[in-house]
């Protein structure tokens, strides 16, 4: 058990690299290239950073809400790998899944500026 919690900060430093790693890209892009839908019935390249951000967002307020009742979090159990590699066998399949509502990019009123989407997931990250 140790030694999971030593690789805890390990890999949140990877996921914050590759955060980093996409804004580095994002950055490099003309306004015009990240609002540009590939096709209307794709996202744009902002609509795609955007949705990162929401799921990332909504991540930590579920586990916020678990871990305020810690009773009702169950136990782990082998099985859980399960269900992760049935969700990496999705993404690998390149098979669609629609957007829950509160990260659907279609259905958002407001996309944020490259700008604003760094300062909100970083202020996201120190949470």
């Amino acid at each position: 058990m140790p030694e999971q919690k030593s690789s805890l900060p390990r890999r949140f430093q990877k996921i914050e690299e590759r955060k980093n790693e996409l804004f580095s890209l994002l950055d490099s892009l003309p306004d015009a290239l990240y609002l540009q839908q590939p096709s209307p019935e794709s996202w744009s390249i902002g609509q795609v950073a955007n949705h990162l951000y929401w799921s990332e967002r909504n991540s930590l307020a579920y586990l916020k809400k678990k871990l305020s009742y810690p009773d009702t979090v169950p136990r782990y159990h082998p099985k859980s790998w399960g269900g992760i590699f049935l969700i990496k066998l999705v993404f690998l399949t390149g098979y669609k899944i629609k957007a829950p509502a509160s990260i659907d990019m279609w259905n958002m009123e407001k996309m944020f500026s490259r700008e604003e989407l760094r300062t909100l997931w970083n202020e996201l990250r120190k949470q």
